[in-house]
């Protein structure tokens, strides 16, 4: 997975996941906030394909079936 970047007041994940009724799925978003860095004045993201359980472990991501 990427490695988080972030530049002056803006974040991008190009490699990130996020969890949804037990399956796991590549995602990239960018945020960035306001000068006083008190609230979001852009936010994006992509959902990527669902990531194959054969591949979890290796990438860190729990199998746990509470973790849902």
């Amino acid at each position: 997975m990427a490695k988080i970047r972030l530049s002056g007041r803006k974040l991008s994940a190009d490699g990130a996941a996020f969890r949804s009724r037990g399956r796991w799925f590549n995602i990239k978003f960018g945020c960035a906030v306001a000068p006083d860095i008190k609230s979001v004045v852009a936010f994006e993201f992509q959902v990527g394909d669902e990531i194959p359980e054969s591949e979890w472990e290796a990438r860190f991501l729990s199998t746990d079936a509470k973790a849902q």
